[in-house]
């Protein structure tokens, strides 16, 4: 892991009940798993990169190696040709961009401002 710097970054995780009205707030966080954990440690640690932070933390295997395809637009949303939209479940604020997860394990991963996300399953 990086060095630990200080501790002064402590944006709380966006659940995006809107999305999933069926759901309660608390449900919807569980349902992201310890994403939002590990993006809350990362953001009061301030490491450098998230995407080695969670590769850490995850232990199942070079996250980069594992991209998906896809794009996230501006709103959050995951799209990939011929498969539905998928609304994110919470998103987590970062020095770096937007985390976002997403039902079936999948997360996009900011990779620094101006970059395109890496989109990984993590379940």
């Amino acid at each position: 892991m990086s060095k630990v710097k200080s501790m002064n970054y402590f944006p709380v995780p966006i659940i995006n009940q809107a999305a999933y009205p069926d759901y309660e707030r608390t449900q919807i966080l569980e349902w992201a798993g310890l994403i939002p954990h590990w993006v809350m440690e990362f953001n009061i640690y301030q490491h450098d990169s998230l995407i080695d932070y969670l590769q850490e933390c995850y232990q199942f295997g070079g996250l980069r190696d594992r991209a998906m395809e896809g794009k996230v637009d501006d709103k959050g949303t995951y799209r990939y040709p011929q498969d539905p939209d998928l609304h994110f479940l919470v998103r987590m604020d970062t020095k770096l961009g937007h985390c976002y997860t997403y039902p079936y394990g999948i997360v996009a991963i900011p990779d620094g401002k101006g970059k395109p996300h890496l989109i990984v399953r993590m379940d």
